[in-house]
């Protein structure tokens, strides 16, 4: 019977061999725990005529490596003496071994070296691999080519490119695979799990705040869920803008994801519905009423990122969140419809989907109920926890991706934290992931709602507490704030004095003279009731009591590449685009079927 450190469950055993590299002759186990942790037995290697004589076993804890744990279940392989291939649950790999004969010294050893190393300690280095956390399946695309998935050579930036994301630190390229060396002593971090997120901040955990509006056709389609549950389609048909009802037999909650063509939505008893056209014309396909089908609470933030939208493939899935809290793959290339359950991280329930593959190919990132990082990958059906400071708590939102192109290794994933500021977790494709805190926009300011859309891979939009919107964005190598307001009121009714006498029998916020030409009209944004008087005719102007300009906390969505949908506060949307000279101006004002604010527009049904 052998003794076991305490405290301590094993997962895996191997490998197990005869170790010469320490001058005496011992048998040494290698195994992995339930932790994450990976373990040495030592045994001398002794004669029979010895064996009754008391053995002098040896427990050795090698730890992890940086940032990541050992798989669990999954036994280790010797590939040489003092050189043992660990599986991590990051979907990359861990190699154990002695200083000075793995990391950088990837090939394989002369024996008498070995024996050179006989005092050596040993030490982890990482090894990216494909389709893994670490960002190595881009090397694998094809525009890379397909040598250059064994070469790594990543794309080649020079220090100006490196600062883009305000990273100081020098880039080289990369020669072979890069490995992480850091030496052997594991750290001990509390996890004990936090008590669920209350956030006191608005209702922003409403899903009707969060998928409310989706893009179908950039600048010609987009759907908008009323908060009774009626889900409307703004369209471009013949040079002119309608709103078409599409009716269905529950209140729709949100819309989820578009994918080919088709919109996926969830209704008020969580059943996941499919809006599609066939040969009959548009058909609602209920979609939890398949083969090992789900009940679905939240989906994934982000179809696409614009300009930048992939081809489908035959592993294309959506990814929902179930109202236990569990991840939940659905299948939809090639129409060939599967569930899975991904299940969840250890000891907690997902919150939210932060991010579904822009930032990593088949790596879903989450946020769980305790307010931590955490990522699903699809190859290795594994889940891992990211390292995060305990004062650092996300708040249960989406977060957004700002990434250069998806050639491009470097990218960050976007989110709010608990106390309304901006976090970053960036990757460097030296540095490994990395913490920025960016605060909020202005004193007193708060995000209102999960941060985004982001553009050109070096901006994001952000809604504050005071209905206003602003953006992060970077000015060379540092980021910046830069606010834009709201849309400005509209003048509904503009008259010379002399014939507003029919205005008794409407209601109005405010009015007062304006001696000018309206296009010199000083309201930008605030009304004055006291205008400085120019040139021209006498005016009066008025503004209906049922509109309110300020930007409500509905997440917005992106409807081009260089344009932005924000709900206001009166219901109605407000568009800002990307104007030819670079800078983003409020362009629109787009009323809407529910909207109380004095409205008209052309609508109609399909069933």
């Amino acid at each position: 019977m052998h003794t076991t450190p305490k405290d301590v469950s094993f997962s895996a055993l191997g490998p197990t061999f005869i170790n010469e590299t320490f001058g005496t002759k011992t048998f040494s186990i290698f195994l992995t725990t339930k932790t994450g942790l990976a373990y040495e037995y030592q045994l001398p290697k002794l004669s029979g005529a010895a064996r009754g004589n008391g053995i002098s076993e040896k427990w050795i804890n090698h730890g992890q490596p940086q940032d990541a744990k050992v798989a669990r279940s999954i036994p280790g392989v010797l590939v040489q003496a003092g050189r043992i291939l660990f599986a991590l649950d990051d979907g990359r790999l861990g190699e154990l071994h002695l200083s000075g004969i793995g990391g950088e010294d990837v090939g394989p050893y002369l024996h008498n070296m070995l024996r050179r190393k006989a005092l050596a300690s040993y030490e982890w280095s990482i090894i990216d691999a494909p389709e893994s956390e670490g960002g190595n399946a881009g090397y694998c695309t094809e525009a890379h080519g397909p040598s250059n998935c064994i070469e790594g050579v990543r794309d080649a930036l020079d220090q100006d490119d490196a600062t883009d994301f305000g990273i100081s630190s020098k880039i080289r390229r990369r020669k072979g695979r890069i490995y992480q060396s850091h030496s052997t002593g594991h750290k001990t971090q509390n996890h004990a799990l936090q008590s669920e997120i209350n956030e006191t901040f608005l209702t922003i955990n409403n899903i009707g705040t969060l998928f409310r509006i989706r893009a179908m056709q950039p600048d010609r389609s987009f759907f908008l869920v009323t908060d009774s549950g009626m889900i409307f389609e703004h369209l471009y048909n013949e040079n002119l803008w309608l709103w078409l009802k599409h009716d269905h037999s529950s209140p729709i909650r949100g819309v989820l994801g578009v994918y080919n063509g088709s919109l996926f939505v969830v209704d008020d008893y969580g059943h996941l519905f499919i809006r599609e056209r066939d040969s009959s014309g548009l058909i609602w396909v209920n979609c939890s009423a398949m083969e090992g089908g789900r009940q679905v609470a939240l989906g994934p933030p982000w179809d696409a990122v614009h300009g930048q939208d992939r081809k489908p493939t035959k592993e294309d899935a959506l990814f929902f969140v179930s109202r236990s809290g569990s991840l939940l793959q659905f299948t939809v290339a090639l129409r060939k419809f599967v569930w899975q359950d991904c299940g969840q991280p250890q000891n907690t329930q997902v919150a939210f989907i932060l991010d579904q593959e822009l930032l990593r190919y088949n790596v879903v990132f989450v946020v769980g109920k305790d307010g931590r990082l955490y990522q699903y990958n699809r190859v290795s059906r594994s889940w891992y926890e990211h390292d995060q400071t305990p004062h650092l708590v996300l708040s249960s939102l989406p977060g957004v991706v700002v990434r250069p192109s998806f050639m491009s290794m470097s990218g960050s994933l976007f989110m709010r934290s608990e106390d309304g500021g901006l976090v970053e977790f960036h990757w460097h494709t030296m540095d490994g992931w990395r913490w920025t805190v960016h605060g909020i926009p202005e004193k007193d300011v708060k995000l209102s709602t999960a941060p985004g859309p982001s553009f050109e891979g070096n901006q994001l939009f952000v809604i504050g507490s005071n209905g206003q919107v602003y953006s992060r964005y970077l000015d060379g190598k540092k980021w910046k704030w830069k606010g834009f307001g709201s849309p400005l009121p509209e003048i509904l009714n503009l008259f010379p004095s002399e014939d507003a006498s029919d205005i008794h029998n409407r209601e109005w916020k405010s009015h007062s003279d304006y001696k000018g030409d309206i296009k010199d009209f000083p309201y930008n944004n605030q009304l004055s009731s006291t205008p400085e008087a120019t040139s021209g005719s006498q005016h009066i102007y008025f503004i209906d009591i049922d509109c309110d300009e300020k930007v409500a906390p509905v997440r917005p969505v992106p409807f081009s590449r260089d344009s932005v949908l924000f709900m206001l506060r009166d219901g109605r949307l407000g568009e800002l685009r990307k104007t030819e000279d670079g800078d983003w101006k409020w362009i629109r004002i787009i009323n809407t079927p529910t909207s109380h604010c004095r409205s008209s527009y052309v609508t109609a049904s399909t069933s």
